[in-house]
């Protein structure tokens, strides 16, 4: 009975730990799933506000506003603390200064998106053409002193950055320099998450590029079809003077 006892013991000892294991295991595939249906959620509200650029007419639209609008979209779907947006010169291979994007929490807890003009320090102008160079993205975290954007309000003081360019093929648009408050503000979910959303990004201004492009050969086309038909319409009616002519001589 004791032999026994102390076997019944330890398949009792075995069942608990084999049941705090699996209650261990069940918590952990939890937050995985709950943090896979997050970025899931988020990453289908990206696509729809893609959609809905795409859903006007792209070869009207100002590549201007188009990068401002992939900086808003990443504040939107996201928990970082500033975007600065810059667009790509081809003829002077520079990156011009576009607008830098903030969050501000309206009452309700709304976060509204801010706009402002700034100007880079040289200290990311120098990143920023590497990234170009390089074409793919840099990360710096846990950085000491945070940095200050000099005209923000004093509290907005970034600890981490990354700079992604907006490239599509051989194309490039853009770049975006992300800023967070955390010292670690680019954790592994959270950039696999954002390289997909440049890369669609990405895709969604190498598609206005084509659009323009297309429209103008459409509009090319058309001036030519107009002109012949022009011709045409003027060569007819000489004809007909001519013979109208004839016939009356």
């Amino acid at each position: 009975m004791w032999y026994g006892g102390q076997i019944i013991s330890g398949l009792s000892v075995d069942y608990q730990l084999t049941t705090s294991g699996v209650s261990a295991m069940s918590t952990a595939a939890g937050v995985i799933n709950q943090a896979s249906k997050d970025s899931l959620i988020r990453r289908t509200g990206i696509l729809h506000a893609i959609n809905r650029l795409t859903g006007e007419k792209l070869s009207t639209q100002n590549r201007n506003d188009l990068l401002t609008a992939c900086g808003e979209i990443i504040l939107q779907f996201s928990k970082f603390d500033g975007v600065w947006v810059g667009r790509y010169i081809p003829d002077t291979a520079l990156v011009a200064p576009l607008t830098y994007l903030y969050p501000t929490l309206e009452p309700g807890g709304v976060r509204r998106i801010n706009e402002r003009q700034i100007l880079l320090e040289p200290f990311f102008s120098i990143q920023v053409d590497q990234v170009i160079d390089a074409r793919h993205a840099i990360i710096q975290r846990d950085v000491e002193p945070p940095i200050d954007i000099s005209p923000l309000p004093q509290e907005s003081r970034y600890q981490s950055y990354g700079i992604w360019p907006l490239i599509h093929h051989d194309s490039i648009y853009g770049v975006v320099l992300i800023f967070s408050d955390h010292a670690n503000g680019f954790p592994e979910a959270e950039r696999d998450l954002l390289d997909t959303t440049i890369a669609d990004l990405s895709l969604l201004l190498y598609t206005h590029d084509v659009a323009v492009q297309l429209q103008f050969e459409m509009d090319f086309n058309k001036e030519i079809i107009d002109t012949i038909q022009a011709l045409m319409v003027s060569i007819t009616c000489l004809l007909y003077t001519s013979d109208a002519a004839d016939e009356r001589g």
